[in-house]
């Protein structure tokens, strides 16, 4: 970045970007260090923290809300402010939401020095688990697997009525089911099938809402699921394999009720059939066996971080034993450049979730959610489901899904 800024001459204020972004990774990688070289010492004095620890607590938390604005923007950082606010002002709110309030000093005791806050679940899954599926979507991608995703959709559906909406819709879930980000999908797929949806007479509107929709579903999209699939395995000591075996029909009913809506359109606005073009198929069908050796380890009962490895592996040999998916020095810096980006936006959502839980278990303000489902919902499942599930859209409408 720094080349880049000195090659176009953009002006001084970027370069004090830069030297902020430096201050911040020495301040992240400070606050990390800190906890392991002082490990044994906070063991001794836990619950007698030291200026130095809430410094580094209260550097660490900002650190935090910062990358988390950078990558995910406003949304979240509000959240976890208004968390932060609520776990100060316990006394001062009315009614159920009032708690006993706890003082900055606690705040970062309980965030920073435990593994109830930012080192929570969701950071803990984020580095277990996450890094190697977002490199295995990473290589994959390099190696061509969002051309093949898309050749395969456009064989399946791209002749039929809204055809290349379709193909949207299908190649998103197929991309799905290796990366599990929204964001890795939107722009592996739909640069191209956002401009090809427009040329055959989609509104701008509705092909970037259709592409938005296929990409958010591909989370859903077993093997590879997102981040809050790793999550609720953790947190509900279930094994990933059997989460994912869930998924698989509210994927499918996610996708059907997509393509329907597709269709319902193309036929409202009187759209013809096109062609079923796309890019080659044949070309790059190996790269499906990568996902395979995936789905197998997992379903041999094996941890999904050796499934993921074997499957980066996997996808690393497969991607280099064919002229036309070989990496070279450029699609390998690509796939480990948006492996590590693609990772840090996924931890920086994991780590402001983890304020947000941390203030959760600090003031109970979970369980009363809880409590408060069950006593609308009288204790009948479906209801409770189906109060969860408005919950979830509702804060899903402006949060990452972790």
């Amino acid at each position: 970045e720094g080349e880049e800024v000195a090659r176009t001459g953009r002006g001084g204020w970027q370069w004090a970007e830069l030297a902020t972004s430096g201050l911040l990774i020495v301040a992240a990688v400070t606050c990390c260090f800190y906890l392991v070289f002082e490990h044994e010492e906070l063991v001794r004095r836990a619950g007698m923290p030291t200026t130095l620890d809430l410094l580094a607590g209260g550097l660490a938390i900002l650190v935090v809300l910062e990358l988390t604005r950078r990558t995910t923007g406003w949304a979240l950082v509000v959240v976890a402010l208004l968390a932060l606010a609520y776990a100060l002002s316990g006394p001062y709110l009315p009614g159920v939401l009032a708690h006993r309030g706890y003082s900055p000093v606690r705040l970062i005791e309980h965030l920073y020095l435990s593994t109830e806050g930012i080192w929570g679940v969701p950071l803990g899954v984020s580095a277990d688990f996450v890094y190697l599926f977002v490199l295995f979507g990473a290589v994959l991608d390099a190696a061509g697997g969002g051309e093949l995703f898309i050749g395969l959709s456009s064989k399946i559906a791209g002749a039929s009525r809204g055809g290349p909406a379709k193909t949207s819709a299908l190649a998103s879930a197929l991309m799905g089911s290796l990366s599990g980000s929204a964001v890795a999908n939107v722009v592996t797929t739909g640069s191209f099938t956002i401009p090809v949806m427009k040329r055959t007479g989609f509104s701008p509107r509705f092909a970037g809402a259709i592409e938005a929709a296929a990409s958010s579903g591909g989370q859903l999209m077993p093997p590879i699921m997102g981040a809050g699939a790793f999550i609720l395995a953790t947190w509900t000591n279930i094994p990933y394999v059997r989460v994912a075996l869930a998924a698989v029909i509210p994927a499918i009913l996610y996708y059907v009720a997509l393509l329907t809506a597709i269709h319902f359109e193309a036929g409202k606005t009187n759209l013809p059939s096109s062609s079923g073009g796309g890019p080659s198929v044949l070309a790059r069908i190996h790269l499906l066996v990568p996902l395979a050796v995936i789905v197998v380890f997992l379903a041999l009962g094996r941890s999904p971080m050796r499934a993921a490895y074997w499957g980066v592996l996997s996808a690393v040999i497969l991607a280099m034993a064919s002229a036309t998916t070989r990496l070279d020095w450029a699609g390998a810096k690509k796939a480990l450049l948006a492996g590590g980006s693609g990772t840090v936006q996924v931890a920086a959502a994991c780590a402001a979730a983890g304020i947000v839980v941390g203030v959760a278990s600090l003031t109970g303000i979970g369980l009363r959610m809880s409590e408060f489902i069950i006593t609308l919902s009288g204790g009948y499942l479906p209801i409770a489901l189906v109060l969860t599930a408005i919950g979830a859209v509702i804060l899903g409408m402006g949060l990452p899904t972790t």
